[in-house]
């Protein structure tokens, strides 16, 4: 037993140190970037060995990997089925990721069943692999038949105690054998080798017999004198620490590491407190012989991924499929499957995956009609994680983990941009009529002008030139009013008159014009209003549901789109006014479509992250590859690849709640009664000379 568990100021204990063959065994998973393991052991009444399995999970995590699943047998004599509840466990262990099986403590009776049962899984094959610990590895020199281990346990890797096998140990080894065989007789196999355990328990007698005559000696006690005793005895050095006769507690322990080839062992390596492993470790890819890198420990993974996206630049399935579909992964393209692939490269073991593809189609009969549905596959653990356009939300990430993202994220407001060119922004105050009316009006004045200086003896020269010379004096006359000049070039006092009621009717038109094009300006920056819009969002995102609980869009205004070419469609038939994208997916439409642009102020979200169950250690290898992905520049590269357009350079859109121009119908009464009054000032003039004439003529 481990010698932690020894209790009690007069008990003693001969036993191998669990700290250090913890240390041996996590050091073992370090070597070979082994992420996940599963541990097996048979459990004992005092649980002794769940401390050891806790003590291996604190040294595991410590070099950042995880015990995935702890497989714990009952004893034997508990169980009524034995041989079904060993299958049923490991059925059980086959659902997981990790393909590296610890046992840490079993009895002959589950060793035998296990690996018998394990074989018939196919769970005892290069894909798989097995450690067991002293417990285990003792068997193999005493109660396990060489034919079993040869037929059930192929490529099983042991770690155990190691013993010199000096000249006092060849000798203790054939007395034993001796004695074995007088004792139980010979068997046609031999397994008769004195196993560690075998080996204390001759270090222990003899420490009991050295401490005796040590006693008797010094007249003391027997446990005193088994406090004191040090010696070199067949499994090496014994001291005693803490009432535990051991050789292993001050950093002796040395242990040996094999793997079962045929119906022999085949040396790995070893390993020692002080300098871990040594340095022509082989590898346990050798046992199979197998060419390239180490088994990954992990079982090829289960790759969730969207069937029938929105944007089918991020993940694109190039087959057919129905609710659910496993995939040929070269018939899996897009953005994110290639940063997963990147990403994979950057790990420091090798990953085998398959693609599933499922059905994000609204209104199907499939079980995942969302994101969030195929978020939920992986806390479910029906995949073993998602790669797509997956947003990270805080609202998915409370049962899953996600990756660093590799693609940042913003969601923006889409609008159509204007056909009229930017150049006629300066008469768009006015509208058309009213522009054409003004004209006339102008003409009007001129002609009034022209027809009140042209018989007026007081009138400027021109006037007694040709008749263009004469319009123009005309138009001089009304320019000069403008700024005040009304006295100049004019001969009639009926003309200042009339030029005065152009001077003001100009004024009202040149304050609603700056009045009207300031409003239009600044009305150009305003955000659109939530009630006067239709709005656009892809159906099987998260943007349905947040622009209504965060921006406070009411149902109503909301229309749910299914493909990206429905987004033009529904622009072209005014279904919706605007459209709610991500910014990724902005990038490709924008890089597909002309006269559209962005509106407003976007909002940052977490970005598009790969989905792992909560903890994974997978997690966080992906995310060191991606940070590495990013700082090469592969990202970048790979969005060229992908992405054509530049959100900076969007042109500017016009808004559908843009300020409407001045017409006519704001200005006919002022255009009524200021031209009235010019034409009945003139009207006046003709009159009182036509009057005057009468008068005259009437005296004569």
């Amino acid at each position: 037993m481990p010698s932690s568990f020894i209790t009690g100021p007069f008990t003693f204990q001969i036993s191998y140190s669990e700290a250090a063959l913890v240390r041996c065994l996590a050091d073992f998973v370090k070597l070979h970037r082994w992420r996940l393991v599963i541990t097996i052991y048979e459990n004992d009444a005092l649980g002794w060995v769940s401390n050891t399995n806790l003590l291996l999970e604190d040294a595991l995590r410590a070099n950042g990997s995880k015990i995935e699943y702890h497989a714990i047998f009952q004893p034997q004599n508990s169980l009524s089925d034995w041989e079904k509840t060993v299958e049923a466990e490991l059925r059980q262990m086959m659902q997981y990721e990790s393909t590296v099986y610890i046992v840490l403590q079993s009895s002959e009776g589950l060793a035998l069943s296990l690996f018998k049962k394990a074989l018939e899984l196919n769970l005892i094959s290069p894909r798989y692999t097995w450690i067991c610990s002293n417990d285990i590895t003792d068997l193999f020199n005493s109660t396990l038949p060489p034919t079993f281990i040869a037929n059930n346990m192929q490529g099983v890797i042991g770690i155990k105690s190691y013993i010199n096998e000096s000249a006092e140990y060849k000798d203790f080894s054939s007395k034993f054998q001796k004695m074995f065989i007088s004792d139980y007789g010979k068997n046609d196999e031999n397994f008769y080798n004195p196993g560690v355990y075998a080996v204390r328990a001759y270090d222990a007698l003899h420490a009991i017999s050295l401490a005796s005559n040590e006693s008797k000696m010094k007249n003391t006690s027997l446990a005193e004198a088994l406090s004191l005793v040090n010696f070199q005895g067949l499994s090496g050095t014994i001291v005693p620490t803490n009432h535990t006769i051991n050789n292993m507690e001050m950093k002796l322990s040395y242990y040996e590491i094999f793997g079962i080839v045929g119906r022999n062992s085949a040396n790995l390596g070893f390993w020692h407190d002080d300098f871990g492993f040594n340095p022509d470790m082989k590898n346990i890819s050798s046992l199979y012989k197998l060419p390239g890198n180490q088994p990954s420990g992990l079982r090829p993974l289960k790759v969730g991924i969207p069937a029938k996206p929105v944007w089918k630049n991020f993940v694109n399935v190039n087959t057919t499929i129905n609710c659910i579909s496993a995939v040929d992964n070269s018939a899996v393209t897009g953005f994110c499957v290639d940063v997963f692939i990147e990403a994979l490269n950057f790990l420091k073991y090798n990953v085998s995956y398959h693609f599933f593809a499922y059905t994000t189609e609204r209104n199907s009969s499939c079980k995942v009609t969302k994101y969030n549905d195929l978020v939920n596959l992986v806390n479910s653990q029906e995949v073993d994680l998602v790669v797509g356009d997956v947003t990270i939300l805080a609202s998915r990430s409370k049962n899953v983990s996600f990756t660093q993202p590799f693609l940042t994220s913003e969601i923006v407001m889409l609008v159509p941009t204007e056909n009229t060119h930017i150049g006629w922004l300066s008469v768009k105050p006015f509208s058309r009529n009213l522009w054409i009316c003004i004209v006339c009006i102008l003409f009007c004045y001129i002609f009034l002008v022209w027809l009140l200086e042209r018989d007026d003896g007081e009138a400027d020269e021109d006037f007694d030139g040709p008749i263009w010379m004469q319009i123009a004096a005309s138009v001089w006359i009304l320019s000069n009013s403008i700024f005040l000049k009304i006295d100049q070039g004019v001969g009639s006092y009926h003309t200042k008159i009339v030029l005065l009621w152009w001077f003001l009717l100009v004024q009202v038109l040149l304050s609603s014009f700056t009045a009207s094009l300031s409003s239009i300006l600044v009305t150009e920056k305003l955000p659109l209003s939530v009630n006067n819009l239709k709005i656009g969002c892809s159906a099987e995102s998260f943007v349905y549901d947040y622009l209504k609980s965060t921006l406070n869009y009411k149902t109503e205004n909301l229309v749910k789109i299914d493909t990206a070419d429905e987004f033009t469609y529904a622009f072209d038939r005014k279904i919706i006014t605007a459209a709610y994208l991500e910014l990724p997916y902005l990038r490709v439409f924008l890089s597909e479509h002309k006269n559209y642009a962005v509106n407003g102020e976007s909002r940052t979200l977490g970005g598009f992250g790969f989905v792992f169950p909560d903890g994974s250690p997978l997690r966080d290898d992906f995310s060191k590859a991606i940070l590495r992905l990013h700082e090469n520049g592969r990202i970048m590269a790979l969005q060229r690849k992908w992405f054509n357009v530049s959100l900076s350079s969007s042109p500017y859109p016009v808004k559908p709640n843009k300020t409407k121009s001045l017409g006519l119908q704001n200005f006919e009464y002022l255009f009524i009664i200021f031209t009235g009054f010019a034409i009945l000032t003139t009207l006046h003039k003709f009159i009182h000379k036509w009057w005057t004439s009468q008068t005259n003529h009437t005296e004569l």
